[in-house]
């Protein structure tokens, strides 16, 4: 589980500094980049919920992953409401 966390997080900071574009930062994302980063934020939140040991810190991730799992599950709604198609599930 550590191994996955750990490759999440190289993943994201990939796609940080894979843009050089100054143009790129502006660009306006659309629902299906949304929907795609927050699902990628809930499955983050849920690696980072099996790590964590300090009872505090548990408390921080189950907060963090019912927020995250929200939002998805909004984007998802609202995806599926404008007839957005994909992989979403």
């Amino acid at each position: 589980m550590l191994n996955r966390f750990t490759a999440l997080v190289r993943q994201m900071s990939d796609k940080l500094l894979e843009s050089t574009d100054p143009a790129a930062a502006y660009r306006v994302p659309t629902l299906a980049d949304s929907l795609e980063a927050a699902r990628e934020e809930w499955l983050n939140s849920q690696a980072y919920f099996e790590t964590v040991t300090d009872p505090d810190l548990v408390d921080h991730a189950i907060f963090m992953m019912e927020a995250a799992k929200k939002r998805y599950t909004y984007l998802l709604k609202k995806a599926k409401k404008t007839g957005l198609t994909g992989a979403f599930n």
